[in-house]
């Protein structure tokens, strides 16, 4: 079945001819606007073909029965002349759903071309209704391809093909092609004329060289304006070169802090007998300390703790110990921690030669020793295995059973160490009132929490705090410094973000300067292109489109050189190349919001020149 709506008088008839009218089609708002409305009048006339059921519904004045749709369509177009025709037919089928096709021409030599459809993208069409528009339905071959294309969507119902124009081509090729029980076709209007070379309506194909033909008139005057356009990009790369190169390296800083304590792992946490506090400044209250936490407390807590997780207790000798080997000695500033078997696991220190204590080496106290490799690489030289080694740290002797792997000069770095047997640590670094401290790594990270109260718990009837007394001791994760030190810079992110916006307020004011001088200098220029049609939008539109253009070139230039000076940072404190996907994106977004900022107002001033007294102008 075929509808030809333009054979009847109607308001239809009006749009039809103002589509068609080639001064009209210069006016594109107006031009798409009717295209809107001739779909709302499609809408209209195919709604009365649809199914519908009766509803009640509830008013002021009581129960109201109505017909309403029984099911609402899938509208579907083809991209993208054809979207003004789709929103005009939404406007009416407010509730359907959408389905897109996008199809183009593959030119040949000899100028012959076959449509190809690039994508589509459609909701279940098994047992809907589809309606399915294109502005022109000149060969009727795309419409055909586009109807092929969404059965893979699903078998529809009943499918109403829309086309303000039509060849009469065109529509025996639809007649021919698909199912006239399945498929009914409405156009507005059928023109001898319409052919796959010739446009009724070329209007619908301007958009896309007006934008071309924008660029290029935005790079010619940034050539013919070389030194002042420099001057502007270096203006507003300077501006993201500072905020995105400071950002970047605060990234820097904080991926370097996060490696630094993640070693430790997300999911451990340390008990001690004081505070925990971070303060920047002289500022705050220092750290309550309490009774130290003895052996014995600190063993019931390793035996009785339930929860899944790993436990150990360590505790400090000394912090000044020397160590030998044969001639060679460490400096007077070496710690020795005493620990179990497992400190080496929940302090996130990994053996690169040798092995772990065993149980029995930490119940009997054995003289054995796991040493740092700063240490290792300053008594043994000439590559000397340590292994095996005996070495004096104070007046005794120990063997070297492992040297654990370098950790850099990164916060809670630990090289420059030597763990020994917590036993051992009892009877040779014995002193009064020995503080333990015990660190706990649960199996999963989502645990912690759980776990950190359940040790709370436990360690209050341990120490046995009273109810209502604060603990006398202090519990905290480990990646608490990292997280802490992180918030506290986004004061400086903050400093560091208005420095850049200062920047860019400063080349905005110059991109505005510079199109403002661009306006009066091409004057004469704006004058012949509305002589020659150009309408108002198209004249602010090329102005805009270079304000963004050099506004594009000073962002990317800008981005580039932040990120080598963030990353030299970074390299120098020892951390990763990062690239700031972020950064990268705020600085691209702040580069075209200043190019929208500073090229209104030419634009502006530029679009409202009269032709006239621009032609005029000397």
């Amino acid at each position: 079945m075929v509808y030809i709506l333009g054979k009847h008088n109607s308001l239809l008839n009006q749009f039809l001819s103002e589509l068609r009218d080639e001064h009209i089609q210069l006016d594109r708002y107006r031009f798409r606007k009717n295209l809107e409305r001739l779909g709302e009048i499609f809408a209209y006339e195919i709604s009365k073909k649809l199914e519908y059921e009766q509803k009640g519904v509830t008013t002021p004045l009581g129960v109201a029965n109505v017909f309403v749709l029984s099911q609402h369509p899938v509208l579907s177009t083809i991209f993208r002349a054809g979207l003004p025709l789709h929103q005009g037919m939404l406007n009416f089928f407010d509730h359907a759903d959408n389905a897109f096709v996008s199809a183009y021409r593959k030119y040949h030599k000899n100028q012959k071309f076959d449509i190809r459809i690039e994508y589509a993208s459609s909701p279940d069409l098994d047992g809907r209704i589809l309606i399915l528009s294109d502005v022109m339905l000149a060969t009727g071959a795309s419409i055909v391809l586009a109807y092929r294309e969404l059965l893979h969507m699903g078998n529809p119902k009943h499918t109403h093909i829309v086309a303000a124009v039509a060849s009469a081509e065109g529509v025996e090729y639809i007649k021919k092609n698909l199912p006239s029980t399945k498929v009914t076709l409405w156009v507005g209007a059928v023109d001898d004329e319409l052919t796959a070379q010739s446009y009724i309506v070329p209007g619908l194909f301007m958009t896309k060289f007006l934008i071309i033909e924008n660029i290029k008139i935005s790079l010619e005057s940034i050539r013919s304006h070389m030194l002042r356009s420099i001057l502007t990009v270096l203006i507003i790369a300077f501006g993201i070169m500072a905020l995105v190169g400071i950002l970047t390296a605060i990234d820097s800083i904080k991926y370097s802090l996060t490696d630094s304590f993640a070693m430790m792992g997300a999911n451990t946490f340390t008990i001690r007998n004081r505070e925990i506090i971070i303060r920047m400044g002289g500022g705050g209250n220092d750290a309550k300390r309490f009774r130290s936490i003895t052996i014995d407390e600190a063993t019931t807590f390793k035996e009785e703790f339930k929860i899944p997780a790993s436990v150990s207790v360590y505790t400090y000798g000394t912090n000044s110990a020397t160590l030998k080997f044969e001639s060679e000695k460490t400096d007077p500033n070496v710690p020795v921690i005493g620990s179990d078997e497992g400190y080496l696991i929940t302090s996130g220190l990994e053996i690169e030669k040798g092995r772990n204590f065993n149980v029995n080496e930490v119940h009997f106290g054995n003289n054995v020793t796991i040493i740092g490799s700063e240490v290792a690489k300053r008594l043994f030289k000439s590559n000397v295995d340590p292994i095996d080694k005996i070495i004096s740290i104070g007046p005794g002797k120990y063997k070297v059973i492992g040297v654990l792997k370098e950790k850099g000069s990164s916060i809670g770095a630990s090289d420059r160490l030597a763990v020994v047997p917590l036993t051992n640590v009892r009877q040779y670094f014995s002193r009064a009132n020995m503080n333990y401290t015990i660190n706990v790594m649960t199996s999963r990270a989502e645990d912690t929490e759980a776990a950190i109260g359940e040790a709370t718990g436990l360690f209050r009837v341990i120490r046995k705090d009273k109810l209502g007394e604060v603990d006398t001791f202090g519990i905290a994760k480990s990646d608490l410094i990292a997280d802490t030190l992180i918030s506290m810079m986004s004061y400086v992110t903050m400093a560091a973000t208005f420095i850049g916006l200062i920047t860019l307020l400063g080349a905005a004011i110059g991109l505005m300067n510079i199109m403002l001088v661009s306006v009066t200098e091409r004057t004469r220029e704006i004058g012949i292109r509305k002589a020659m049609g150009a309408t108002s939008i198209t004249i602010r539109n090329q102005f805009f489109v270079e304000a963004i253009v050099i506004g594009q070139i000073g962002g990317l230039l800008g981005i580039v050189l932040g990120i080598l000076i963030g990353n030299i940072l970074s390299l120098s404190i020892g951390s990763a190349f990062i690239v700031p996907w972020l950064w990268i994106l705020l600085g691209v977004v702040l580069c075209f919001i200043v190019a929208i900022i500073s090229g209104i107002i030419p634009a502006n001033k530029a679009a409202r020149l009269d032709p006239i007294d621009a032609l005029r102008y000397e």
